[in-house]
């Protein structure tokens, strides 16, 4: 009996340390990212929003702002949303929106990790709206492009990291008014989008759990990021609260690595040739899941939801393998 017990409480200490190493979200409330920029340091946090329950907000300088003007996320799925509901409220803004800029509902993707190399996305990060006689909401963001992927360890978890040649955006939803009639049922208003400038591009990454690794478009880098007051991010090469040692170090994986994110097993290899596929095994060698992947694809996820705790082998038709303990 006393032996059975041991058991158990192995299994659930080994079920507990699984659970600690899995995807940690996002957008989560009580972080501080810190950046610098040529001395200068800029700081944010994130907290709770009660206006959007479902919301992370972002908080700079030391002012917290419910939307339009803070930066309210939240996850879904393989997306990370930014909430513009009550940013445009005019049926004509939101059809353009919604035509020209990738959206969910009443939020625009500011990530996406279904993305693969070569793939672009176009992120909105701020919204300037001017009313008169003419509608005109002016986009601030960014044009981001997959040059890679590969993976870093942090707080012994891995992670993707989506290495990003990025472009400043502006762009602009207006309206075709003839401002010389009056509003009423003989003004028809025509919205259009524009693209105003496309910057020159600079790199940054996006690292799951982390977030975008600049700010205000290449200007600030991310240096450090706490959360409840616990360094779970260094940049290479930074100081964070008087450490030097660097908390994320990068993977090497010429293969095939796996990792867990939330219900999913992450895998992530080369460019994959045309009719690769991956195979799940568990420790007796059953096959558990096989996933077909497309030519050129570089990550593939497996619904690990199901599967109960133990250790399972991935193979690729190619030959590679790699272990992992859910």
């Amino acid at each position: 009996m006393r032996r059975l017990l041991l058991i158990v409480l192995s299994i659930v200490a080994f079920a507990s340390a699984v659970a600690k190493d899995s995807y940690l979200p996002t957008c989560v409330a009580g972080r501080e990212y810190i950046y610098t920029y040529n001395g200068d340091t800029i700081r944010q946090n994130t907290y709770n929003s009660q206006k959007f329950s479902e919301y992370i907000l972002i908080e700079e300088f030391g002012l917290r702002m419910e939307p339009p003007y803070g930066l309210a996320l939240r996850d879904s799925g393989s997306y990370v949303l930014r909430n513009y509901k009550d940013l445009c409220y005019h049926d004509g803004v939101l059809t353009q929106l919604k035509e020209n800029v990738t959206t969910i509902g009443y939020d625009m993707v500011f990530f996406d990790y279904d993305m693969q190399i070569g793939d672009t996305l176009h992120v909105i990060e701020d919204v300037d709206s001017f009313t008169g006689s003419n509608e005109i909401h002016l986009l601030m963001g960014k044009i981001v492009k997959v040059t890679s992927i590969d993976t870093v360890e942090i707080q012994s978890s891995i992670r993707l990291k989506y290495n990003l040649e990025s472009r400043f955006l502006s762009s602009m939803v207006g309206d075709n008014t003839d401002v010389g009639i009056p509003p009423g049922p003989d003004r028809e208003e025509i919205y259009f989008y524009k693209i105003l400038e496309i910057g020159e591009p600079f790199q940054e990454s996006w690292i799951e759990g982390i977030g975008y690794t600049t700010e205000y478009y290449g200007t600030y880098t991310l240096q450090c990021v706490f959360e409840k007051g616990e360094l779970i991010y260094c940049a290479d090469g930074a100081k964070c609260n008087g450490l030097s040692e660097v908390a994320n170090k990068k993977i090497d994986f010429s293969t095939l690595t796996l990792h867990r994110q939330g219900d999913m097993l992450m895998a992530v290899f080369p460019a994959a040739e045309p009719g690769e596929a991956i195979t799940l095994y568990d420790a007796s060698g059953r096959v558990v899941a096989k996933q077909a992947i497309r030519a050129g694809a570089t990550t593939a996820g497996i619904d690990a939801s199901s599967l109960p705790a133990g250790i399972y082998i991935a193979t690729l038709a190619g030959g590679a393998s790699a272990k992992v303990a859910l």
